[in-house]
């Protein structure tokens, strides 16, 4: 990302806000959609999280990435949209955690497209995908993850557990395994 359209952004030109707009939304759109499950949702949030953006970005110190400072306010704009609407969906896992409680996941995985991989974590609980891609996809410890879902950490723990393990029977109940 140039720094000079986010400085620019900060004085608010609207040249420089569409080219923030641009450079980010796809990315955003995608963790979104791996949050919110539909697109129109995903949109509806994409949306809010460019308006908190805006309202924000003097708050950016460019200390670490403006990408990695962005994915916090989209990741919070969905959780947010999350609480208010209790739906919570996820596209992407860490393989290698999977593979540990259930072996050959992370073959099956990558011998699925990716939507079928959207199509078999749909299925499991709200609460479940919720866990999933705030530990294996956004890398919240499981101590962020209480804070953000009212949870224990344990609760938080037990229910990652629980979602890899129905992840794996799932993809041994479709052959995958």
């Amino acid at each position: 990302m140039d720094y000079r359209v986010v400085e620019k952004c900060v004085k608010k030109e609207r040249e420089a806000q569409n080219a923030l707009y641009q450079a980010i939304a796809p990315q955003m759109f995608s963790l979104c959609i791996r949050y919110m499950g539909s697109r129109e949702q995903a949109r509806d949030v994409l949306q809010d999280g460019f308006v908190i953006l805006f309202e924000r970005i003097g708050e950016f110190r460019n200390e670490g990435s403006f990408e990695g400072w962005a994915r916090r306010i989209f990741s919070n704009s969905c959780i947010d949209a999350l609480r208010r609407r209790k739906k919570i969906s996820i596209d992407d896992i860490s393989c290698t955690e999977l593979e540990s409680l259930n072996p050959g996941v992370c073959s099956a995985l990558a011998a699925l497209e990716s939507g079928e991989i959207m199509a078999v974590i749909a299925q499991l609980s709200p609460v479940q995908r919720s866990v999933l891609n705030l530990f294996s996809v956004e890398g919240y410890t499981h101590r962020e993850i209480a804070q953000i879902m009212n949870i224990t950490e344990e609760n938080s723990r037990i229910i990652l557990l629980r979602a890899k393990s129905a992840l794996g029977r799932m993809l041994a109940k479709e052959g995958y395994l």
